[in-house]
């Protein structure tokens, strides 16, 4: 073999040989690669559940819970739950009530301060509802049916039956659309009455 076929020779070896290891080089990367890219999505699957996971907990974290007004009857001891539309509730006694057994009349008259001025103030001529209290065993003088089936949205509580009763006062001249959404918020309010020692969160 000649010097110049012998340097030919060589020369191809050399060339298949790095032709082989860039090869192997280009195998073994794409071989890393595919194996560490499921890897990476998952991570990044993984770190977005983990972000949105967190997400609300963060934001529930950060809002203050609601604070919740109440008109509170120390006559009776219980409170009741106030919605917006009627946080200026107020409440008098009714003249001539029946009293209960602590003495403390078993009437009231329901008002809203933003309502007087209409005419609707919480006096026996110009209320616009009542709430009352009586035993649960107590029925009504003219149907002879309990005050609880008479009332099915009053609340028994303690050792009285809670219940609300809209009025029909001619001196009230508040809008009827006022009007209904005040007996709505009371009556639920009612539903919601609590001890006025019950803590609240």
């Amino acid at each position: 073999m000649g010097q110049r076929e012998h340097q030919s020779w060589f020369s191809a070896v050399r060339i298949s040989l790095s032709v082989l290891v860039i090869a192997a080089l280009a195998v073994t990367g794409l071989v890393l690669f595919q194996h560490h890219k499921p890897s990476n999505a998952t991570n990044s699957a993984a770190t977005s559940t983990s972000q949105t996971t967190m997400q609300p907990q963060s934001t529930t974290a950060s809002q203050p819970a609601p604070t919740v007004a109440y008109l509170t009857i120390k006559e009776w001891g219980v409170k009741l739950p106030l919605s917006d539309s009627i946080k200026d509730a107020y409440y008098m006694a009714s003249l001539g009530s029946s009293r209960g057994h602590d003495g403390q009349p078993n009437t009231l008259l329901a008002g809203r301060k933003s309502l007087d001025s209409t005419g609707c103030a919480a006096t026996n001529t110009t209320a616009i509802a009542l709430i009352f209290r009586a035993l649960p065993t107590e029925t009504d003088s003219a149907t002879g049916k309990l005050l609880t089936q008479e009332y099915p949205n009053g609340v028994t509580l303690g050792s009285y039956f809670y219940a609300y009763q809209q009025l029909n006062s001619t001196a009230c001249k508040a809008p009827q659309a006022t009007l209904q959404s005040t007996h709505s918020a009371f009556a639920a309010a009612v539903k919601g009455i609590t001890p006025a020692t019950a803590t609240t969160n």
